[in-house]
């Protein structure tokens, strides 16, 4: 069963959306079934943010969004030092 964001949490993820852009991510099933952060999904159409883009993954790399309000490099780097 997925989580639901409180009040709260909604107000914050909507408000994060609006002025941020959409830079959060989900988590999808197999079958496209949102597993995990609903909340942001359930905002970001509050936010008028309609469209996804499915990034398929094996489970072996972070996943890092490169937002255009960001000053971050679109470069890929090692952030994760190793263990």
């Amino acid at each position: 069963m997925p989580v639901v964001a409180n009040s709260r949490a909604s107000g914050t993820i909507e408000h994060s959306l609006k002025e941020l852009g959409a830079g959060r991510s989900i988590v999808i099933d197999k079958h496209g079934q949102i597993i995990a952060r609903n909340g942001v999904i359930e905002n970001a159409s509050k936010a008028g943010i309609t469209e996804v883009d499915v990034i398929q993954s094996v489970g072996t790399k972070i996943i890092a969004n490169s937002h255009p309000k960001s000053a971050q490099s679109t470069k890929s780097s090692s952030l994760i030092a190793p263990m």
